[in-house]
């Protein structure tokens, strides 16, 4: 299960050291994600630095969270740090849809400038 902390008005989930694999992972995100809108968060960021796999089940993950946010005009980004990852969103053009930083610091000042 996930749960978010805050930074200002910024929620952030660290999926920690799990491999984001599987249908429990999609089902504990959405939850939280749709718990985190619904009292009114338009700042989220998901944590995977500490994240070293995922595989295509984890990606739709993503991809759903995102689609979910953006729906509620809540910006979500990523944070990563693993090359592996990194590479995963160039293949899938994840990069070009979703913000992704390489630190929690770059991310909590970015979306400070979000409104």
């Amino acid at each position: 299960m996930f749960e978010a902390r805050y930074i200002d008005d910024i929620a952030v989930i660290d999926l920690g050291e799990r491999r984001l694999v599987g249908e429990q992972d999609e089902y504990d995100l959405w939850k939280e994600i749709e718990r985190i809108l619904g009292a009114g968060a338009k700042k989220i960021i998901l944590d995977l630095s500490e994240i070293r796999w995922t595989n295509s089940t984890g990606i739709g993950i993503l991809v759903s969270s995102w689609t979910m946010a953006t729906r509620e005009k809540a910006e979500l980004v990523v944070v990563s740090s693993s090359p592996r990852l990194e590479n995963i969103f160039k293949v899938t053009n994840l990069s070009y849809i979703m913000k992704i930083f390489a630190s929690l610091d770059e991310a909590v000042a970015y979306l400070r400038t979000f409104r």
